[in-house]
């Protein structure tokens, strides 16, 4: 390879790369505007939530509170067409995640978990 055509190679090579670069700048510049948060609360308040996901009006009222009935299936208001079932009602009352594995359809194992508040020295109250 002649000294020349190295030199024009070279060439090339720098303008192809500040190209990739102002692509880049630019590109970066557009999806710096993208918020797809406000995207998704734009789509709310223009469509409202009951198109997209069939809510009419907020409840009426909160949760009465603890129950203390026998099924508990009975302390969930299911909208129309739902259907509520219970998987256990004997784990602690802390406990507010659970997770069905190794699937939902088919479950062995229960995965428990109480998110709580730490105390002073660092432990769960």
């Amino acid at each position: 390879m002649t000294v020349s055509r190295f030199r024009r190679l070279k060439k090339r090579i720098v303008a192809i790369a500040l190209l990739a670069m102002a692509i880049g700048v630019a590109t970066e510049r557009a999806f710096a505007q993208f918020d797809f948060g406000l995207i998704v609360q734009q789509a709310l308040e223009g469509w409202g939530s009951g198109w997209l996901f069939g809510i009419a009006k907020p409840l009426g009222s909160s949760s009465l509170g603890k129950y203390s009935g026998v099924d508990n299936a009975l302390s969930v208001e299911a909208a129309t067409g739902l259907k509520v079932s219970v998987v256990s009602n004997v784990t602690d009352a802390m406990n507010d995640i659970i997770a069905l594995w190794p699937n939902d359809n088919h479950p062995t194992h229960l995965f428990i978990a109480a998110e709580t508040a730490r105390n002073e020295t660092g432990t769960n109250p």
